[in-house]
């Protein structure tokens, strides 16, 4: 049969689920359209919309207790008491059905993004919704140095990182393997660059590791509520 129009990411860091995404969509020439927690049960009119004027589109839906699989662990009480039970469950068997109709024959996809296919919902893993899998592997050790390297910027790194990429990697695999950390870390890493006029080296990446880079980080969880989490 016809596959539908949804795709799961399975994925162990969630957040990075959203960049690679949206990086895929505009090697497509796609429309990127994300929707955070809070507004996810709100997005089924917003893909009405899309399909009455169809063009070429990802939309990502943010992961969240609508998705309330099996192994479903996320997800806060401020969603919970925002959005009864009985809600969730409308919302998705409205999403199903758009799937079914307004969204049939149509070249507009819909993504979302789970650690564990279980964390989604069996009827939205069902012929038709989120009926595609695409598992996404943990990087290599040398995937994350050369990632590492471009989002820092190779003229900033001292030779004590680039003649030793493998060590970078080694490092960032055990001690900054959440992308949230891992910015924080490069947000830093920037700051010493810049006071100090120098390159970064590896041992400034070992002192974070073991002290923390003092930054704070404004994490927006489900219902957009702003927690200071220091690392």
């Amino acid at each position: 049969g016809q596959a539908g129009h949804g795709i799961i990411v399975e994925i162990e860091d969630i957040d990075e689920a959203e960049p690679l995404v949206k990086a895929a969509s505009e090697i497509a020439q796609f429309d990127f359209v994300a929707t955070g927690a809070r507004n996810v049960v709100d997005c089924v009119e917003s893909l009405r919309t899309l399909a009455r004027t169809p063009k070429p589109t990802i939309f990502f839906l943010a992961s969240g207790r609508w998705q309330d699989g099996e192994e479903n662990t996320k997800g806060s009480e401020a969603e919970e008491s925002s959005h009864a039970a009985s809600d969730l469950a409308d919302f998705r068997e409205s999403l199903t059905t758009l799937f079914a109709e307004a969204l049939r024959s149509l070249p507009i996809i819909v993504v979302t993004a789970v650690r564990r296919l279980g964390e989604l919902h069996v009827d939205l893993r069902s012929a038709g919704a989120f009926d595609r899998k695409i598992h996404v592997a943990e990087p290599t050790i040398d995937m994350r140095a050369a990632c590492f390297s471009a989002e820092v910027g190779p003229e900033l790194l001292g030779d004590s990182i680039t003649s030793n990429p493998r060590r970078l990697g080694c490092l960032l695999q055990y001690e900054y393997r959440d992308r949230r950390r891992r910015q924080l870390c490069q947000i830093a890493l920037g700051r010493i660059a810049w006071r100090e006029r120098r390159k970064i080296e590896f041992a400034d990446l070992v002192n974070f590791a073991a002290h923390g880079t003092g930054e704070f980080d404004l994490v927006p969880i489900d219902e957009e509520i702003v927690r200071r989490t220091a690392i």
